[in-house]
């Protein structure tokens, strides 16, 4: 029942050698890790990826607050649409900084993976 799965692994992994010349990048021109994980951008500084992503988890709880809080009477049905522009504002606000992870917690699963795959552990830097 796996085997097309592990198949399938087998070529990824193929595929993501060949385009970084048999070496797992994090960083640089054949940087691979950020198809898994989120990483900052080189401008970036460590304490302003940490303040960007406060922010972007900040941003994000209040808008769901705001927008499913029954008080401000915000119809059911119009609470996805006004859910997904949230998003996407969100989005092209914090995008460019640190990729997009909104929250450090979603983003500690695919970097312990890539710990795990062979990345080593630049993948936490």
């Amino acid at each position: 029942m796996f085997t097309g799965l592990a198949i399938n692994a087998q070529s990824v992994l193929n595929s993501i050698l060949h385009y970084s010349n048999e070496s797992l990048a994090v960083t640089g021109p054949t940087a691979t890790a950020g198809i898994f994980a989120t990483y900052p951008n080189e401008h970036l500084s460590f304490i302003g990826s940490i303040i960007d992503q406060i922010l972007a988890t900040m941003a994000l709880v209040i808008c769901i607050c705001i927008i499913c809080d029954e008080r401000n009477k915000i119809p059911k049905i119009a609470q996805p649409t006004l859910l997904g522009f949230m998003l996407i504002l969100i989005q092209f606000s914090f995008a460019w900084n640190a990729g997009n992870a909104m929250n450090p917690a979603r983003d500690f699963g695919p970097r312990l993976m890539t710990l795990i795959v062979g990345y080593g552990w630049e993948v936490f830097r």
